[in-house]
């Protein structure tokens, strides 16, 4: 009985008005009737919820302007997209270059070689930030990003062909 009681109030923290709300809470102003949310348990929370969770988690990351809410979020979607990093894919596409470079960055913590066919749409976006983002996170996916950091070396940008040519020696032989 508490089992099915436990899953039917995650699946109603599932819904997408839920996930807005709670995201609502977390970025409310600190103040003495809102005390400021512990992290360790908003992720633990967080990656509580299905994958069904993630495009409006990942959507609220827009919102989210304290830094290291927006790491915990990111941390914790990371871990519910890790398997499924197709989920993602349409907001790549946003047009705030900012909800794209925190995508790049949550496909990076995922680790999954999977994330590389989003990564290479965002290694050329037009905002410099998602491109850096990007190729860092694509780094991670092993040699198969070699074709991402070659790419970033004829980037317009200054900061991210010098930050290819960076990432350029964990791919020597």
């Amino acid at each position: 009985a508490l089992a099915n009681t436990l899953r039917g109030t995650i699946a109603v923290f599932n819904d997408v008005k839920a996930i807005r709300k709670l995201l609502e809470v977390v970025v409310h102003p600190v103040d003495e009737w809102n005390p400021p949310v512990d992290e360790l348990d908003l992720f633990r929370y967080l990656t509580l919820l299905t994958k069904s969770a993630a495009v409006p988690l990942a959507e609220g990351l827009g919102v989210v302007e304290d830094r290291k809410l927006r790491k915990v979020l990111c941390e914790a979607l990371a871990e519910l997209v890790k398997n499924d990093v197709g989920l993602l894919a349409g907001l790549s596409r946003d047009n705030r270059w900012f909800v794209a470079r925190n995508i790049a960055y949550v496909l990076g913590l995922t680790k999954n070689p999977e994330s590389l066919k989003v990564l290479r749409s965002l290694a050329v976006h037009a905002h410099e930030k998602v491109r850096s983002e990007a190729l860092r996170a694509a780094a991670l996916m092993g040699p198969g990003a070699k074709d991402v950091v070659h790419r970033a070396l004829g980037d317009t940008d200054r900061s991210v062909r010098i930050l290819g040519l960076d990432l350029l020696g964990a791919f020597q032989d």
